[in-house]
């Protein structure tokens, strides 16, 4: 049996015992999916007894040359929901992608839904399993069409569950909502991520994009604070250079609202958490306190990102007293001339000399505070970045090269490096980050000046809830799906194409923590 314009419904048995089938009789697995009009074959390569069906031993047997859609369902699925399967293989045939999955990134407990495939794609992969075609679906993701299910049919705790862990049990209705009522009392129904490594889902399962560890899927690994929008400086690719919505008014961050986050985090994984700014933080008339604060918590490791203006020989005392774990000085220029041009408003002098001097003080003390220079490679400081790393490498433990963006559209800089040229690919800040701001509201785009990404006020909800809400997974699906809302502040936003999944600031930070610098 081959593709032919047709649809063949794969039972995948290959880890399977033959005697489920009897209980395929009593969810009516096999009719639902003629109704979905679609041939169903076993997958064993063990080659079990499988009656009454037609039983293959590699998908290479099943493609053809010629077109038409291949779905996968597991041997367990006996919640298999024919209406919502239907609704999906509908969307898959309309869309004409690589893959379609009621699986990944879906509001769904799994098991109820489905995964199609293009026969062309599946051809073209030449893999015999639906393992080797994992393999081969991440490994090509970015030049293949994916699409997800983006319909909440469930809640995000529901979603956790693994209908697939209830064989038979007397359900009323073999669907969703038969599962849903069936499982209501039932304990050890989570589905148990098996993922070494990779992209996850919400619930830990591998993804192509998404969340880069079980514990990110459920709690944010890296947190954020924009403490104020007042700044010293007018650097020319920031939007202080050019103004932006509020920014006639200086504001901090509320004392409470940053601690109730930093509480939130304790007890969790956390990979890195930023104290940054809309501005300069070293502004917010109470930082040193917040800083003590997150340390006594716990939570960490921390970092600072500064532009070292106002880091006297005092308040560098002070910087390694808070223990911090690292120091970021955004410096972008080896001459004084090019400073001068790029960051507006400071002093070369004095920022070289607080920097100089923090490095030295750090060194006297043998402190094991981490210090970082970064620099925003754009055309007007381009000329120097070889001369900056010669200077600051032998001193500093990091020298971070940053790509140009423009700020969601703020600023008019548009000579960053270009990064998937294939097509467009989710912004990975939406399953990296939380980010809590000066105004007191939770947002999911760091470098979005505009509050575009704001998701509720901090002193409203927590960070978990607003991770796994309503707002969060709209725009990750948008993402995913390449398809974005008209009102949706990443609809024309271009700064994607500057921020490559296999980079990212808490990977920079993940490497100090390892002892590799430089």
């Amino acid at each position: 049996m081959t593709m032919d314009e047709a649809t063949i419904a794969v039972i995948d048995a290959t880890a399977t015992d033959p005697s489920v089938a009897t209980r395929w009789r009593e969810s009516g697995l096999i009719a639902k999916l003629h109704k979905l009009g679609a041939q169903p074959v076993v997958l064993d390569p063990q080659g079990g007894d499988w009656p009454d069906l037609s039983v293959v031993s590699s998908l290479r047997g099943l493609v053809g040359d010629g077109e038409g859609a291949l779905v996968r369902v597991e041997a367990t699925q006996l919640f298999l929901d024919i209406d919502i399967a239907a609704a999906g293989l509908a969307r898959f045939r309309n869309h004409g992608g690589a893959y379609f999955t009621q699986w990944e990134h879906c509001r769904l407990p799994i098991g109820i839904g489905i995964r199609a495939y293009d026969a062309a794609m599946v051809r073209g992969s030449g893999a015999k399993t639906f393992a080797g075609l994992d393999d081969y679906l991440f490994a090509n993701r970015e030049t293949l069409s994916f699409l997800y299910d983006d319909e909440a049919h469930a809640t995000y705790q529901q979603s956790l569950l693994d209908s697939r862990l209830v064989l038979s049990n007397g359900a009323n209705e073999w669907n969703l909502n038969g599962f849903l009522e069936t499982s209501k009392d039932t304990d050890g129904l989570r589905f148990e991520p098996d993922v070494a490594a990779g992209s996850v889902d919400e619930r830990g399962m591998a993804a192509a994009y998404g969340f880069e560890s079980v514990a990110c899927a459920t709690f944010p690994t890296y947190v954020m604070f924009d403490m104020t929008n007042k700044c010293n400086a007018k650097c020319i690719h920031c939007p202080h250079s050019v103004g932006f919505p509020g920014s006639d008014k200086p504001e901090y961050i509320d004392i409470e609202v940053y601690k109730t986050v930093i509480d939130q985090c304790r007890g969790k994984t956390i990979d890195f958490i930023r104290v940054t700014a809309d501005g300069e933080p070293l502004l917010h008339p109470r930082i040193w306190e917040l800083l003590a604060y997150a340390h006594e918590q716990g939570v960490g490791p921390l970092g600072l990102t500064s532009n070292g203006s106002a880091l006297s020989e005092a308040n560098a005392g002070r910087l390694m007293d808070s223990k911090i774990f690292m120091a970021d000085f955004s410096l972008d220029a080896f001459s004084e001339e090019t400073f001068e041009l790029v960051r507006r408003g400071l002093s070369y002098a004095r920022t070289h000399d607080n920097v100089r001097r923090l490095i030295e003080m750090r060194n006297q003390r043998n402190d094991p505070l981490k210090i970082m220079v970064s620099f925003v490679k754009q055309k007007e400081n381009a000329h120097e970045l070889d001369a900056f790393k010669a200077y600051w490498e032998p001193l500093a433990d990091k020298v971070l090269v940053r790509e140009m963006h423009t700020n969601v559209g703020v600023n008019d800089k548009t000579d960053a490096e270009g990064y998937g040229e294939a097509g467009r690919y989710p912004c990975p800040h939406l399953f990296r980050r939380a980010v809590a701001d000066y105004a007191g509201d939770l947002k999911f785009c760091p470098i979005d000046w505009r509050g575009g990404s704001k998701l509720a006020r901090a002193a409203d909800t927590s960070i978990a809830a607003a991770w796994h809400g309503e707002d969060y997974r709209k725009h990750r699906m948008q993402h995913l799906n390449n398809v974005f809302a008209a009102d949706s502040i990443c609809r024309d936003c271009e700064d994607w194409k500057s921020t490559p999944w296999e980079l990212g600031y808490e990977k920079v930070v993940g490497e100090l923590a390892d002892g590799k610098t430089k």
